[in-house]
């Protein structure tokens, strides 16, 4: 075996290496319960939590989840989104290079892998004008039958903020009613 065919196992594995740094996700702020909390809470003024559960029902179905549970006496809502993983480049670099090897039997592998998105909205009344609102949005990892393998916390700023200003649209729309 000459040097060029030894390298090709070493560039696979770097590939799959920095495949998988590739998809470690967005920057997070720091898990400090604190911190965390400071992004996944808002106050609205003017606003009932009659009107602010129905909205959050509102935003969360605008935003693809499906209601799973709703409490009014709680001020809670759980919803939950189907999530496809698509693969990376290299791992669909590999499964190509694989198909001349295998006469095309490795296409019968599903690459995508499904996960879902939950989340979790409580409303808290402050006083008769004003509520507190927290979402939590949790990442659930699922096996190959659609068990649970992992759950993780989604704590990155950004996706709270785009949450909070589809609360806030949802809220404006429901107050315009």
């Amino acid at each position: 075996m000459n040097s060029r065919h030894r390298r090709i196992p070493l560039a696979l594995t770097f590939v799959l290496a920095v495949e998988g740094c590739a998809s470690a996700g967005p920057l997070r702020v720091p898990a400090t319960s604190m911190g965390v909390r400071e992004v996944q809470t808002r106050s609205f003024d003017n606003v009932d939590a009659h009107t602010a559960l129905k909205a959050a029902v509102d935003m969360l179905q605008d935003g693809g989840f499906a209601i799973e549970r709703t409490d009014a006496d709680l001020g809670l809502v759980i919803g939950r989104q189907a999530v496809v993983r698509k693969p990376g480049a290299g791992l669909r670099a590999l499964k190509y290079m694989g198909a001349a090897l295998s006469y095309g039997l490795i296409g019968l592998i599903p690459l995508n892998k499904t996960d879902e998105l939950e989340a979790s909205v409580n409303v808290t009344g402050i006083d008769d004008d004003s509520v507190r609102v927290r979402i939590a949005i949790h990442r659930r990892f699922l096996d190959k039958s659609g068990r649970l393998k992992k759950t993780e916390a989604l704590i990155d700023g950004p996706l709270y903020q785009d949450l909070f200003e589809l609360l806030g649209r949802s809220l404006f729309v429901s107050q315009a009613r």
